[in-house]
Protein backbone atom coordinates (compact mmCIF):
# COMPACT_ATOMS: atom_id res chain seq x y z
CA UNK A 1 0.00 0.00 0.00
CA UNK A 2 1.32 3.47 -0.92
CA UNK A 3 2.27 5.92 1.36
CA UNK A 4 0.64 9.33 1.71
CA UNK A 5 3.73 10.78 0.67
CA UNK A 6 4.46 8.86 -2.31
CA UNK A 7 0.69 9.42 -3.59
CA UNK A 8 1.11 13.51 -3.03
CA UNK A 9 4.67 12.58 -5.01
CA UNK A 10 2.88 11.09 -7.83
CA UNK A 11 0.19 13.82 -8.05
CA UNK A 12 2.99 16.45 -7.74
CA UNK A 13 0.32 17.83 -4.79
CA UNK A 14 1.16 19.19 -1.32
CA UNK A 15 -2.55 18.67 0.21
CA UNK A 16 -4.65 15.22 -0.39
CA UNK A 17 -8.27 14.97 0.68
CA UNK A 18 -8.92 11.41 2.08
CA UNK A 19 -12.78 10.67 1.80
CA UNK A 20 -14.85 7.83 2.48
CA UNK A 21 -19.16 7.42 1.05
CA UNK A 22 -21.19 5.04 3.24
CA UNK A 23 -24.74 4.39 1.98
CA UNK A 24 -27.69 2.42 3.97
CA UNK A 25 -31.15 2.76 3.75
CA UNK A 26 -32.10 6.16 3.66
CA UNK A 27 -29.37 7.58 4.94
CA UNK A 28 -25.96 8.55 3.22
CA UNK A 29 -22.42 9.51 5.34
CA UNK A 30 -19.38 11.46 4.22
CA UNK A 31 -16.32 11.39 5.81
CA UNK A 32 -13.41 13.64 4.92
CA UNK A 33 -10.18 14.48 6.08
CA UNK A 34 -7.31 17.23 4.29
CA UNK A 35 -3.88 15.78 4.79
CA UNK A 36 -0.69 17.96 4.72
CA UNK A 37 1.05 14.71 3.00
CA UNK A 38 4.47 15.80 3.55
CA UNK A 39 4.06 16.17 7.53
CA UNK A 40 1.62 13.99 7.49
CA UNK A 41 -1.05 15.92 9.79
CA UNK A 42 -4.21 16.53 9.45
CA UNK A 43 -5.69 19.98 8.55
CA UNK A 44 -9.28 19.71 8.18
CA UNK A 45 -11.72 16.70 9.26
CA UNK A 46 -15.74 16.36 8.68
CA UNK A 47 -18.24 13.77 9.13
CA UNK A 48 -21.74 14.65 7.33
CA UNK A 49 -24.62 12.36 8.41
CA UNK A 50 -27.53 13.27 6.67
CA UNK A 51 -31.22 11.49 5.17
CA UNK A 52 -30.03 10.72 1.65
CA UNK A 53 -32.43 13.24 -0.56
CA UNK A 54 -30.74 14.89 -3.70
CA UNK A 55 -30.94 18.27 -1.59
CA UNK A 56 -29.14 16.78 0.36
CA UNK A 57 -26.37 15.26 -1.33
CA UNK A 58 -25.57 18.45 -3.12
CA UNK A 59 -25.47 20.53 0.28
CA UNK A 60 -22.81 17.88 1.19
CA UNK A 61 -20.96 18.64 -2.09
CA UNK A 62 -21.32 22.43 -1.50
CA UNK A 63 -20.34 21.94 2.03
CA UNK A 64 -17.21 20.08 1.13
CA UNK A 65 -16.20 22.62 -1.34
CA UNK A 66 -16.45 25.71 0.78
CA UNK A 67 -14.70 24.25 4.08
CA UNK A 68 -11.80 22.70 1.84
CA UNK A 69 -11.66 25.89 0.21
CA UNK A 70 -11.34 27.86 3.59
CA UNK A 71 -9.00 25.37 5.06
CA UNK A 72 -6.52 26.20 2.68
CA UNK A 73 -7.15 29.90 2.94
CA UNK A 74 -8.53 29.78 -0.61
CA UNK A 75 -11.17 32.36 -1.77
CA UNK A 76 -14.44 31.33 -3.69
CA UNK A 77 -15.64 33.79 -6.29
CA UNK A 78 -19.19 34.75 -5.84
CA UNK A 79 -18.90 32.92 -9.55
CA UNK A 80 -17.85 29.67 -8.52
CA UNK A 81 -20.26 30.37 -5.18
CA UNK A 82 -22.68 30.64 -6.86
CA UNK A 83 -22.06 27.33 -8.86
CA UNK A 84 -21.51 24.93 -6.28
CA UNK A 85 -24.85 25.84 -4.33
CA UNK A 86 -26.14 24.96 -7.65
CA UNK A 87 -28.81 21.96 -7.48
CA UNK A 88 -29.68 20.47 -10.89
CA UNK A 89 -32.33 18.39 -9.61
CA UNK A 90 -34.51 17.68 -6.63
CA UNK A 91 -35.25 14.09 -7.90
CA UNK A 92 -32.88 11.73 -6.11
CA UNK A 93 -33.71 8.71 -7.91
CA UNK A 94 -32.96 10.84 -11.51
CA UNK A 95 -29.67 11.66 -9.71
CA UNK A 96 -29.05 7.95 -8.83
CA UNK A 97 -29.68 7.05 -12.36
CA UNK A 98 -27.02 9.18 -13.75
CA UNK A 99 -24.25 8.69 -11.19
CA UNK A 100 -24.33 5.13 -12.04
CA UNK A 101 -24.50 6.03 -15.51
CA UNK A 102 -21.39 8.15 -15.27
CA UNK A 103 -19.60 5.23 -13.94
CA UNK A 104 -20.64 3.36 -16.66
CA UNK A 105 -19.16 5.29 -19.17
CA UNK A 106 -15.83 5.87 -17.38
CA UNK A 107 -15.25 2.17 -16.62
CA UNK A 108 -14.50 0.93 -20.62
CA UNK A 109 -14.99 0.86 -24.35
CA UNK A 110 -17.74 -2.52 -24.07
CA UNK A 111 -20.76 -2.05 -26.37
CA UNK A 112 -22.65 -3.13 -23.08
CA UNK A 113 -21.54 -0.91 -20.60
CA UNK A 114 -21.80 2.14 -23.44
CA UNK A 115 -25.06 1.01 -24.31
CA UNK A 116 -26.21 0.75 -20.34
CA UNK A 117 -24.81 3.98 -19.94
CA UNK A 118 -27.02 5.15 -22.49
CA UNK A 119 -30.29 3.13 -21.28
CA UNK A 120 -29.43 4.63 -17.64
CA UNK A 121 -29.12 8.73 -18.86
CA UNK A 122 -32.64 8.02 -20.80
CA UNK A 123 -34.29 6.83 -17.78
CA UNK A 124 -32.93 9.19 -15.33
CA UNK A 125 -33.97 12.09 -18.25
CA UNK A 126 -37.74 10.44 -17.68
CA UNK A 127 -37.67 10.86 -14.24
CA UNK A 128 -36.39 14.31 -14.37
CA UNK A 129 -36.58 15.75 -18.20
CA UNK A 130 -34.95 19.17 -17.03
CA UNK A 131 -31.67 17.95 -15.50
CA UNK A 132 -28.74 19.01 -17.61
CA UNK A 133 -26.55 16.37 -16.44
CA UNK A 134 -28.24 13.72 -17.39
CA UNK A 135 -28.84 15.14 -21.15
CA UNK A 136 -24.95 15.79 -21.30
CA UNK A 137 -24.45 12.52 -20.48
CA UNK A 138 -26.73 11.15 -23.08
CA UNK A 139 -24.81 12.52 -25.53
CA UNK A 140 -21.75 11.59 -24.70
CA UNK A 141 -22.60 7.92 -24.03
CA UNK A 142 -24.03 8.06 -28.05
CA UNK A 143 -21.04 9.85 -29.28
CA UNK A 144 -18.98 6.86 -27.83
CA UNK A 145 -21.04 4.15 -29.27
CA UNK A 146 -20.74 5.89 -32.65
CA UNK A 147 -16.97 6.10 -32.23
CA UNK A 148 -16.48 2.57 -31.25
CA UNK A 149 -18.56 1.59 -34.52
CA UNK A 150 -21.41 0.12 -32.22
CA UNK A 151 -23.90 2.33 -33.75
CA UNK A 152 -24.14 4.11 -36.97
CA UNK A 153 -23.71 7.58 -37.40
CA UNK A 154 -27.36 8.65 -37.97
CA UNK A 155 -27.18 8.39 -34.08
CA UNK A 156 -25.23 11.92 -33.67
CA UNK A 157 -28.63 13.42 -34.82
CA UNK A 158 -29.73 12.31 -31.01
CA UNK A 159 -26.32 13.62 -29.67
CA UNK A 160 -26.45 16.72 -31.12
CA UNK A 161 -30.19 17.09 -29.34
CA UNK A 162 -29.15 15.74 -26.08
CA UNK A 163 -26.01 18.14 -26.15
CA UNK A 164 -28.12 21.03 -27.55
CA UNK A 165 -30.68 20.36 -24.57
CA UNK A 166 -27.92 20.39 -21.76
CA UNK A 167 -26.98 23.88 -22.45
CA UNK A 168 -30.61 25.08 -22.78
CA UNK A 169 -31.08 23.61 -19.32
CA UNK A 170 -27.65 25.05 -18.02
CA UNK A 171 -25.59 27.23 -20.04
CA UNK A 172 -23.22 27.06 -17.21
CA UNK A 173 -22.60 23.55 -17.28
CA UNK A 174 -19.28 22.96 -19.12
CA UNK A 175 -20.56 18.85 -19.89
CA UNK A 176 -22.89 19.98 -22.22
CA UNK A 177 -20.38 22.33 -24.14
CA UNK A 178 -17.65 19.54 -24.02
CA UNK A 179 -20.49 16.98 -25.81
CA UNK A 180 -21.02 19.82 -28.39
CA UNK A 181 -17.28 20.40 -29.08
CA UNK A 182 -17.11 16.41 -29.91
CA UNK A 183 -20.18 16.47 -32.10
CA UNK A 184 -18.62 19.51 -34.26
CA UNK A 185 -15.36 17.57 -34.11
CA UNK A 186 -17.11 14.58 -35.67
CA UNK A 187 -17.99 17.01 -38.38
CA UNK A 188 -14.59 18.33 -39.15
CA UNK A 189 -15.77 21.85 -38.28
CA UNK A 190 -12.88 22.56 -35.75
CA UNK A 191 -13.25 26.35 -35.37
CA UNK A 192 -16.76 25.65 -33.94
CA UNK A 193 -15.28 22.75 -31.80
CA UNK A 194 -12.35 24.49 -30.76
CA UNK A 195 -15.09 27.18 -29.55
CA UNK A 196 -17.22 24.80 -27.57
CA UNK A 197 -14.51 23.27 -25.61
CA UNK A 198 -13.03 26.49 -24.84
CA UNK A 199 -16.39 27.48 -23.59
CA UNK A 200 -16.70 24.15 -21.40
CA UNK A 201 -13.14 24.67 -20.11
CA UNK A 202 -14.07 28.30 -19.23
CA UNK A 203 -16.55 27.49 -16.95
CA UNK A 204 -14.75 24.08 -15.54
CA UNK A 205 -11.14 24.41 -16.09
CA UNK A 206 -10.65 21.55 -13.63
CA UNK A 207 -12.35 18.92 -15.61
CA UNK A 208 -9.90 16.71 -16.48
CA UNK A 209 -12.42 15.06 -19.20
CA UNK A 210 -13.11 18.53 -20.79
CA UNK A 211 -9.05 19.04 -21.10
CA UNK A 212 -8.84 15.42 -22.87
CA UNK A 213 -11.68 16.17 -25.13
CA UNK A 214 -9.82 19.37 -26.18
CA UNK A 215 -7.10 16.82 -26.95
CA UNK A 216 -8.55 15.02 -29.07
CA UNK A 217 -10.42 17.85 -31.64
CA UNK A 218 -6.44 19.62 -31.80
CA UNK A 219 -5.22 16.12 -32.62
CA UNK A 220 -7.46 15.38 -35.40
CA UNK A 221 -7.03 19.01 -36.74
CA UNK A 222 -3.43 18.37 -36.54
CA UNK A 223 -2.27 20.31 -34.09
CA UNK A 224 -0.22 17.62 -32.23
CA UNK A 225 2.25 18.79 -29.80
CA UNK A 226 -0.44 21.10 -28.26
CA UNK A 227 -2.94 18.04 -28.27
CA UNK A 228 -0.39 16.01 -26.18
CA UNK A 229 0.11 19.18 -23.81
CA UNK A 230 -3.60 19.40 -22.97
CA UNK A 231 -3.69 15.57 -22.83
CA UNK A 232 -1.19 15.32 -19.97
CA UNK A 233 -2.76 18.36 -18.34
CA UNK A 234 -5.94 16.26 -18.14
CA UNK A 235 -3.92 13.17 -16.91
CA UNK A 236 -2.73 15.54 -13.98
CA UNK A 237 -5.98 16.58 -13.11
CA UNK A 238 -7.00 13.10 -12.61
CA UNK A 239 -4.99 10.34 -13.00
CA UNK A 240 -6.66 7.52 -11.99
CA UNK A 241 -9.32 7.49 -14.98
CA UNK A 242 -7.93 4.71 -17.51
CA UNK A 243 -9.70 6.64 -20.24
CA UNK A 244 -7.75 9.57 -19.64
CA UNK A 245 -4.76 8.15 -19.95
CA UNK A 246 -5.33 5.82 -22.86
CA UNK A 247 -6.40 9.22 -24.28
CA UNK A 248 -2.85 10.73 -24.04
CA UNK A 249 -1.29 7.48 -25.26
CA UNK A 250 -3.08 7.64 -28.06
CA UNK A 251 -1.89 11.20 -28.78
CA UNK A 252 1.54 10.95 -28.18
CA UNK A 253 1.41 7.88 -30.61
CA UNK A 254 -0.04 10.11 -33.13
CA UNK A 255 3.04 12.24 -32.46
CA UNK A 256 5.56 9.68 -33.20
CA UNK A 257 6.58 9.85 -29.36
CA UNK A 258 7.09 6.09 -29.25
CA UNK A 259 9.77 5.91 -26.20
CA UNK A 260 6.96 8.38 -24.29
CA UNK A 261 4.03 5.96 -25.17
CA UNK A 262 6.01 3.18 -23.79
CA UNK A 263 7.68 5.26 -20.66
CA UNK A 264 3.43 6.04 -19.84
CA UNK A 265 2.22 2.61 -20.59
CA UNK A 266 4.21 1.46 -18.19
CA UNK A 267 3.29 3.68 -15.46
CA UNK A 268 -0.31 3.01 -16.22
CA UNK A 269 0.47 -0.91 -15.77
CA UNK A 270 1.24 -0.32 -11.92
CA UNK A 271 -2.13 0.23 -11.56
CA UNK A 272 -4.14 -1.36 -14.01
CA UNK A 273 -1.86 -4.77 -15.35
CA UNK A 274 -4.64 -6.02 -17.17
CA UNK A 275 -6.05 -2.47 -19.18
CA UNK A 276 -5.89 -4.86 -22.68
CA UNK A 277 -6.16 -0.85 -24.38
CA UNK A 278 -2.88 -0.06 -22.54
CA UNK A 279 -1.07 -3.31 -24.16
CA UNK A 280 -3.18 -2.06 -27.32
CA UNK A 281 -0.52 0.68 -27.42
CA UNK A 282 2.84 -1.35 -26.18
CA UNK A 283 2.49 -2.83 -28.81
CA UNK A 284 1.85 0.01 -31.54
CA UNK A 285 5.08 1.58 -30.06
CA UNK A 286 7.10 -1.69 -30.15
CA UNK A 287 6.81 -2.03 -33.81
CA UNK A 288 7.80 0.77 -34.55
CA UNK A 289 10.77 1.12 -32.96
CA UNK A 290 11.81 -2.39 -34.46
CA UNK A 291 11.24 -4.63 -31.45
CA UNK A 292 8.68 -6.71 -33.61
CA UNK A 293 8.41 -10.01 -31.05
CA UNK A 294 7.98 -7.67 -28.05
CA UNK A 295 4.81 -6.17 -30.42
CA UNK A 296 3.42 -9.29 -31.55
CA UNK A 297 3.29 -10.32 -27.70
CA UNK A 298 2.13 -6.83 -26.19
CA UNK A 299 -0.81 -7.21 -29.02
CA UNK A 300 -1.67 -10.89 -28.24
CA UNK A 301 -1.85 -10.20 -24.51
CA UNK A 302 -4.04 -7.08 -25.13
CA UNK A 303 -6.54 -9.37 -27.39
CA UNK A 304 -6.69 -11.87 -24.70
CA UNK A 305 -7.22 -9.35 -21.81
CA UNK A 306 -10.04 -7.80 -24.06
CA UNK A 307 -11.10 -9.59 -27.43
CA UNK A 308 -14.60 -8.36 -27.33
CA UNK A 309 -12.88 -4.89 -28.68
CA UNK A 310 -12.89 -5.25 -32.47
CA UNK A 311 -9.97 -2.59 -32.64
CA UNK A 312 -7.80 -4.90 -30.97
CA UNK A 313 -7.90 -7.92 -33.24
CA UNK A 314 -7.32 -4.97 -35.98
CA UNK A 315 -4.00 -4.25 -34.34
CA UNK A 316 -2.43 -7.33 -33.86
CA UNK A 317 -3.34 -8.13 -37.73
CA UNK A 318 -1.47 -4.53 -38.00
CA UNK A 319 1.44 -5.40 -36.12
CA UNK A 320 1.72 -8.37 -38.07
CA UNK A 321 1.97 -6.62 -41.69
CA UNK A 322 4.46 -4.52 -40.16
CA UNK A 323 6.32 -7.23 -38.85
CA UNK A 324 6.88 -8.42 -41.86
CA UNK A 325 4.16 -11.58 -41.22
CA UNK A 326 2.20 -11.36 -44.25
CA UNK A 327 0.31 -14.35 -44.08
CA UNK A 328 -0.55 -14.26 -40.86
CA UNK A 329 -1.94 -11.02 -41.09
CA UNK A 330 -4.20 -12.36 -43.87
CA UNK A 331 -5.52 -15.31 -41.84
CA UNK A 332 -6.79 -12.25 -39.44
CA UNK A 333 -8.13 -10.64 -42.38
CA UNK A 334 -10.33 -13.23 -43.92
CA UNK A 335 -13.21 -13.06 -40.34
CA UNK A 336 -12.14 -9.42 -40.16
CA UNK A 337 -15.94 -7.57 -41.77
CA UNK A 338 -17.68 -10.74 -40.11
CA UNK A 339 -15.66 -9.89 -36.43
CA UNK A 340 -16.64 -6.36 -37.34
CA UNK A 341 -13.43 -4.54 -37.73
CA UNK A 342 -12.92 -0.82 -38.35
CA UNK A 343 -13.46 -0.48 -42.36
CA UNK A 344 -10.11 2.04 -41.58
CA UNK A 345 -8.51 -0.57 -39.97
CA UNK A 346 -8.83 -3.68 -42.53
CA UNK A 347 -7.37 -0.74 -45.01
CA UNK A 348 -4.19 0.29 -42.95
CA UNK A 349 -3.45 -3.56 -42.51
CA UNK A 350 -3.53 -3.78 -46.15
CA UNK A 351 -1.43 -0.52 -46.73
CA UNK A 352 1.39 -2.35 -44.80
CA UNK A 353 1.02 -6.17 -46.98
CA UNK A 354 1.48 -3.85 -49.20
CA UNK A 355 -1.66 -4.09 -51.04
CA UNK A 356 -2.99 -0.43 -51.56
CA UNK A 357 -5.64 -1.38 -54.17
CA UNK A 358 -7.92 -2.83 -51.16
CA UNK A 359 -6.78 -0.27 -48.69
CA UNK A 360 -8.43 2.43 -50.71
CA UNK A 361 -11.15 0.14 -51.72
CA UNK A 362 -11.62 -0.08 -47.51
CA UNK A 363 -10.68 3.58 -47.15
CA UNK A 364 -13.55 4.68 -50.00
CA UNK A 365 -16.29 2.12 -48.12
CA UNK A 366 -15.31 3.81 -45.01
CA UNK A 367 -15.74 7.53 -46.98
CA UNK A 368 -19.03 6.75 -47.71
CA UNK A 369 -20.47 5.02 -44.53
CA UNK A 370 -18.53 6.00 -41.94
CA UNK A 371 -17.01 9.43 -42.69
CA UNK A 372 -15.65 10.28 -39.16
CA UNK A 373 -14.25 7.07 -39.04
CA UNK A 374 -11.23 8.58 -41.53
CA UNK A 375 -10.66 11.49 -38.73
CA UNK A 376 -7.10 10.25 -37.51
CA UNK A 377 -5.78 9.72 -41.30
CA UNK A 378 -4.09 13.12 -41.38
CA UNK A 379 -1.86 11.84 -38.49
CA UNK A 380 -2.39 8.43 -38.22
CA UNK A 381 1.75 6.74 -39.09
CA UNK A 382 -0.24 3.32 -39.93
CA UNK A 383 -1.35 5.56 -42.99
CA UNK A 384 2.28 6.68 -44.05
CA UNK A 385 2.65 3.92 -47.08
CA UNK A 386 -0.40 5.71 -48.90
CA UNK A 387 0.35 9.44 -48.33
CA UNK A 388 2.23 9.67 -52.04
CA UNK A 389 -0.84 7.76 -53.59
CA UNK A 390 -3.06 10.00 -55.57
CA UNK A 391 -6.06 8.49 -54.38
Amino acid sequence: MKTMQQIADELDVTTVLESAVQRGGDRIRVTAQLIDAHSDKHLWAETYDEILTAANVFLIQSSLAAEIAEALDAELSPGVRERIDYQPTGNLVAWDLASRARYLLDKGRLQEDLESAAALFRQSIHEDPNYAPAWAGLARSIIELVSWHYRTEGQLAEAMQAATRAIELDPNFGEGHFALGNLYRLQRRFGDSERAMLKGLALSPGNAGGHSYYSDMLRDSGQLDIAVREARKSVELDPRVMRIREMLLQNLYFNRQWQEVLQEANEMLELEPDSAFTWYWIGLAQNWLGNNEAALAASRRSLGLGGEVPYLASGLAFNYALAGEAELARDMLRTAEEDGWPLVEVGLVYAWLPDLDKAFEYMQRALEERPTALMYLNSDPGADPMRNDPR
